[in-house]
């Protein structure tokens, strides 16, 4: 007997959590702030937010470990790994297989002063803060950066990525000007809709992120959830050493 691509029963119920999970996770994602990246070749100029120094001369940024795994066609899928907290499943991966190495990571918030267009070209976006995830040696170039310039938070970049092995984040960065904190809060608004639903408010842009709130962790049982751990990934794989434009952060440092 032929085996049937239909389900039924049990495996029915299985099948219908899975793409609850599935649409869960994808909504999530696509409500947080979106990460800085450049395609091979590319420039863009970006003003950084946060970023002092601390009085020990030491760049002030948050770090994590984080998991990129190839999941529906995309790369686009990151997750912080447990690994500090309780026994990570993304690193314990499936039965047979070695599990992902995290990498660390860390996040600044920035003005991405680039002009967008939405995907059906009816929108224009400029200005717009981003989410600035870099690994290790971009974080070591950031610090000197960051000690020359007495700190990045109101200083302005021409950022560029040389080649598809440089960290898509950018691997060159020109010093354009820096400027006063408040200033820039000024400078850069945007309006948001009041609890009502109806009335809009000016609110200033140049604020960082709530880190907290934008950079999503997943216990361990959430992860197994997800089909993570000693089980089959949701057709998930670790990312290899360049996957492409569609990767949100620094792929290669």
């Amino acid at each position: 007997m032929a085996i049937s691509w239909m389900k039924k029963g049990v495996e029915s119920a299985k099948a219908v959590e899975k793409a609850d999970q599935e649409a869960a996770l994808k909504q999530q994602q696509n409500s947080k702030m979106w990460r800085f990246w450049l395609n091979k070749g590319e420039e863009a100029r970006v003003t950084f937010i946060d970023g002092n120094l601390t009085k020990e001369g030491v760049l002030d940024i948050m770090t994590f470990r984080e998991h990129q795994i190839f999941m529906n066609g995309s790369w686009n899928n990151h997750f912080v790994c447990t690994q500090d907290v309780e026994p990570c499943p993304i690193c314990e991966g499936s039965p047979g297989t070695q599990g992902d190495t995290p990498s660390l990571v860390g996040v600044l918030t920035i003005i991405d002063h680039r002009t967008v267009k939405s995907n059906d070209g009816t929108k224009t976006y400029k200005d717009q803060q981003r989410l600035f995830v870099a690994k290790r040696d971009t974080i070591k170039l950031l610090q000197n950066i960051a000690v020359k310039r007495g700190g990045l938070a109101g200083a302005t970049f021409d950022i560029m990525r040389q080649g598809d092995r440089s960290a898509s984040v950018g691997s060159n960065f020109d010093f354009i000007e820096k400027n006063d904190i408040e200033a820039l809060r000024a400078q850069y608004t945007k309006e948001i809709l009041e609890k009502d639903g109806k009335t809009k408010k000016t609110v200033t842009a140049f604020l960082a992120a709530n880190y907290e709130e934008e950079i999503i962790y997943r216990s361990a049982v959430d992860l197994r959830g997800l089909g993570f751990g000693n089980q089959n990934i949701l057709g998930g794989e670790s990312a290899p050493m360049d996957s492409g434009p569609s990767k949100n952060y620094d792929d290669q440092l």
